[in-house]
């Protein structure tokens, strides 16, 4: 039997509750409006069970409070807080049109560098103005990576779920180390973050820095480009031992063509020291922007060289390309080759009937 959700309809403070949108571990997202100027936004609801757990309404409340610390476009916005009559926590967001990273890695597979690069950037922005902040996201990964799809058709990146974040003291202010014997035992049950995705110190359950989301990034990275993750194990215990142990290897080792100074920097992104990762998201954005300045000079390149090429009959093909977009290559390139043609045989037709009329 279809049992209708009891908060379909309900008027949380300013707020009208439309329908069930999304469910996860935590809660539930439902579509909602402020019926005065009928603004979207989406509520995020704990589940009962969760509600019940005071670290996890802790961490609610923490990402409203990072999100507001940090102010950053890039980041989901958070209009308000309040409770449910029956104790439940929700939190009124920012309604976003769209998919996450992880949705789209899993409809498309990997991306082309350009796009890859594009969507990196972005993300490190958002990450540069958290850390400026002192907030470190530790769950950083594509499930928590919105790529917004917006009315002009224009595609922006959000950032979601600082319910993990760390908050760090500001810059030059030392940070206390927990003792040996405060520090959580290393388990799939106690670690914070998502395995795929940890950084050696998380795992290790050691203070944090902004150089664990620059881990994060480098996996993510790895995993848009090549549409797989650079490690895998049976398990979560072997996964995490991987990570501290096994060095990775360059995403050009999956997928041919790939610049090798991108290569360098995701490796460079997985250094198991934090010490040998780049020095900040903004660092890393910088090196994007230079390999992406060499990638449009290499393409205006081959966009020079195929179009000599069609005219000669060579049909012109990207190392890399997938079957779909190079069977569009080839149309492009024969319906080019075609014109050409037709236009040196109508060549011919002009020259052989200005001969005849001589």
């Amino acid at each position: 039997m279809d049992v209708r959700d009891p908060l379909i309809g309900v008027r949380l403070g300013d707020y009208q509750v439309v329908e069930r949108i999304g469910e996860g571990g935590m809660g539930v997202v439902y579509r909602g409006f402020q019926p005065r100027i009928k603004k979207p936004v989406a509520i995020k609801v704990l589940k009962p069970e969760i509600a019940a757990r005071p670290e996890q309404v802790r961490r609610l409340l923490e990402e409203a409070r990072s999100v507001k610390a940090i102010g950053h476009r890039g980041i989901v916005d958070i209009f308000g807080s309040g409770q449910l009559p029956d104790g439940r926590h929700y939190l009124v967001m920012e309604y976003l049109e769209g998919q996450t990273l992880e949705q789209k890695l899993r409809d498309r597979g990997p991306f082309f560098p350009h796009e890859a690069i594009a969507l990196l950037k972005e993300i490190c922005g958002t990450l540069a103005a958290a850390h400026a902040r002192g907030i470190v996201h530790r769950d950083l990964k594509p499930g928590n990576v919105f790529v917004v799809t917006r009315p002009d058709g224009a595609r922006s990146v959000k950032l979601l779920d600082f319910g993990l974040a760390k908050h760090r003291p500001p810059e030059g202010e030392a940070e206390s180390v927990p003792t040996p014997s405060a520090r959580p035992v290393t388990s799939a049950t106690t670690i914070v973050g998502t395995a795929e995705y940890m950084a050696p110190e998380q795992i290790r359950a050691e203070p944090v820095s902004p150089q664990a989301d620059l881990y994060a990034l480098g996996v993510m990275a790895f995993e848009v480009l090549t549409g797989q993750l650079p490690f895998h194990g049976p398990s979560i215990m072997e996964l995490l031992r991987k990570h501290l142990e096994s060095p990775p290897l360059p995403p050009s080792s999956r997928v041919d063509g790939l610049p090798a100074a991108l290569d360098a920097l995701v490796l460079q992104l997985l250094a198991k020291d934090p010490a040998q990762r780049p020095a900040s998201a903004d660092v890393v954005r910088e090196e994007l922007t230079s390999i992406q300045r060499t990638l449009d000079q290499v393409d205006t390149q081959r966009v020079t060289a195929a179009g000599m090429d069609e005219i000669t009959g060579v049909i012109a093909i990207p190392p890399g390309a997938r079957r779909g977009r190079r069977r569009r290559w080839i149309r492009v390139a024969a319906s080019v080759g075609m014109a050409v043609v037709a236009g040196l045989v109508g060549a011919l037709a002009v020259r052989s009937c200005l001969s005849g009329g001589k």
